[in-house]
């Protein structure tokens, strides 16, 4: 799988998908001067689930309808319980839902929404 992990996404959490075997790319490395908007349509370009714990990437998507990602995790968490997202996100790849869903993940839920798509809605 490929990923983008967005700025604030801990080292840990990406040695974890490296170290699983997923091509992973780093915003805080590979675009560190990046908004959001462009993090999320590098995502899309590159069909990268993006990774990431900024709920703007939900309103992007939701409320003013830029295109989705092939999926999104989003991580709520508080700072000590980070170290163990990193199992949590591995947790979740082998579930089907995880393609074209927002997965809400916290260190005791997972949370799936559908992400719209806004071709199929064009056309």
């Amino acid at each position: 799988m490929k990923f983008l992990l967005d700025v604030h996404i801990s080292t840990r959490i990406a040695s974890a998908l490296t170290d699983d075997g997923h091509d992973v790319v780093r915003a805080a490395l590979a675009f560190p001067t990046a908004l959001g908007i462009e993090v999320l349509a590098i995502a899309v370009s590159d069909q990268r689930i993006l990774v990431t714990e900024d709920s703007d990437f939900s309103d992007l998507i939701f409320v003013h309808e830029h295109a989705a990602p092939t999926s999104l995790i989003y991580i709520r968490c508080s700072a000590k319980d980070q170290p163990a997202m990193a199992e949590r996100v591995i947790e979740i790849l082998g579930d089907a839902r995880l393609q074209g869903h927002i997965v809400v993940l916290t260190p005791s839920s997972a949370r799936y929404r559908a992400l719209p798509n806004i071709a199929d809605d064009l056309g």
